[in-house]
């Protein structure tokens, strides 16, 4: 990983790098989703059967249709990027591209990947948002309009999604429960960098030995706390997760002061960084996206990127 990222760092010297490299990044993430979408139709035989239980048989080659919702999630403010910035059959291209991905990102169902492109696109849309809320607070009228409006859509949103698959959201409410009587006896530094699934069983017959536990039926054999954040905190403790918070607070501090700073073009770039990451920094709330090695080596690239091609103000 660590040369990897040495490697994509050291070749962003000029603009036509950057591009080059978001459109290496998005060549993987057309060809999964080709594949998911043969998945859906069942015509890729080689993955037949494999998550046959699962909510969704679209998941690529990637292992699991979070992983892949992710994985698709990130690359979309990618290829956005890719579509401004060609002309010509290039931008028919990518915009085919966009489409395609979009399809298998529904058809992953995965709801997190969802809610975090929605987050993501709002930051890499900024200046537009930042205009459209100044305009708002203009108007004492237009804010006691806008702000119950927006409470009542958000919630309606997290209601449908919610109610796409309750069973998959009390499954997560369960893991965080266990979760959390884990990190309360190991509250500072852990039970120990990958040891989360040795001591699941543990906590969680612990658990459901109280009678008045919830979600009793859905016992299950894990490894991770389906949440990344919640994951560090469990292995880590405190320690570990203040230095993971402090690693994604330097990210965005570069960002935001680079930004200020910057052209219109490489402002560009900084915003679809800043997009792709704050998808994937999104989606980790709820699921532990890192721990699938596409997703690290595509995070790797980005804050290459990130590092290289913003920290130098290359033009």
């Amino acid at each position: 990983m660590f040369v990897l990222y040495l490697v994509v760092r050291a070749s962003i010297s000029r603009t036509s790098n950057f591009y080059r490299i978001a459109a290496a990044l998005s060549i993987p993430a057309i060809i999964q989703s080709f594949i998911g979408i043969l998945q859906y139709f069942e015509l890729f035989p080689l993955t037949s059967g494999f998550f046959r239980g699962y909510e969704s048989q679209v998941f690529g080659t990637v292992g699991g249709s979070n992983v892949l919702g992710a994985f698709l999630a990130v690359s979309i403010p990618i290829v956005y990027f890719l579509i401004v910035n060609s002309k010509g059959r290039d931008r028919i291209w990518w915009i085919l591209s966009l489409i395609l991905i979009l399809i298998a990102l529904v058809l992953t169902k995965s709801r997190g990947a969802w809610v975090a492109v929605i987050i993501g696109l709002i930051v890499m849309k900024w200046d537009l948002v930042a205009s459209l809320i100044g305009r708002v607070w203009t108007s004492k009228l237009r804010v006691f309009i806008t702000i119950p409006v927006s409470v009542l859509l958000l919630s309606a949103l997290l209601f449908g999604l919610y109610n796409l698959n309750p069973d998959s959201a009390s499954g997560r409410l369960f893991i965080w429960s266990v979760t959390w009587d884990m990190i309360s006896d190991h509250l500072w530094t852990g039970v120990g960098y990958g040891n989360f699934g040795l001591n699941w069983l543990e906590y969680q017959g612990s658990y459901l030995a109280n009678p008045d536990a919830s979600f009793n039926h859905l016992a299950a054999n894990l490894t991770s706390a389906h949440s990344q954040y919640l994951n560090i905190l469990a292995e880590t403790g405190v320690i570990g997760l203040s230095l993971f918070l402090g690693f994604i607070f330097s990210i965005y501090s570069g960002l935001i002061k680079r930004a200020k700073r910057s052209d219109p073009e490489q402002r560009q770039r900084i915003l679809t960084i800043g997009a792709a990451l704050t998808i994937l920094f999104t989606h980790a709330l709820i699921d532990d996206v890192l721990s699938s090695l596409i997703v690290r080596i595509q995070f790797i690239i980005i804050l290459s990127l990130f590092v290289s091609g913003l920290q130098r103000g290359d033009h």
